[in-house]
């Protein structure tokens, strides 16, 4: 199978025409797979590469919470915060089962086309908005829960 007709319908290219898909179909990438309790991302690490799942679900952690904080499945991101601030890996990220991932490395960016590169690192601002304003919504709830129990 192609890597076109993999990511044709993921939401990450929902935005892209078909001949920037395959261009960035033939693009050099790294396929990896991992199993069952496979540490993809480690908290604290220095690595900003990015990663698409292709098949399978991973979950996120954070090293002193122990149950996880987030599931992810195919056609979503993770590692993004990395690979746009070169900051240190917020959260592990275990595979849960099977996974196949796409990665992208940094380096490799920089020689993206100027339109696809717009075209995907918009798709991660949007990501990361979605992401906060859920984050949002439940501290939120969050902070209304204690204030029921807590005022009198």
């Amino acid at each position: 199978m192609l890597l076109y007709d993999i990511i044709k319908d993921m939401p990450v290219f929902e935005k892209f025409s078909e001949r920037e898909k395959r261009i960035f179909s033939n693009m050099d990438h790294s396929f990896l797979a991992f199993n069952k309790g496979d540490r993809i991302i480690t908290e604290g690490g220095m690595f900003s590469s990015l990663y698409v799942i292709i098949k399978g679900n991973v979950l996120i952690t954070k090293t002193d919470f122990q149950a996880p904080i987030g599931r992810l499945g195919a056609g979503q991101i993770f590692g993004e915060m990395s690979f746009l601030s070169d900051k240190p890996r917020y959260s592990n990220v275990i595979a849960a089962e099977r996974v196949f991932v796409l990665k992208m490395d940094k380096s490799s960016f920089h020689n993206v086309d100027p339109v696809i590169k717009e075209k995907f690192i918009n798709y991660l601002i949007e990501l990361l908005i979605r992401r906060l304003d859920g984050m949002n919504d439940i501290l939120l709830s969050m902070a209304n829960f204690a204030r029921g129990h807590l005022l009198p």
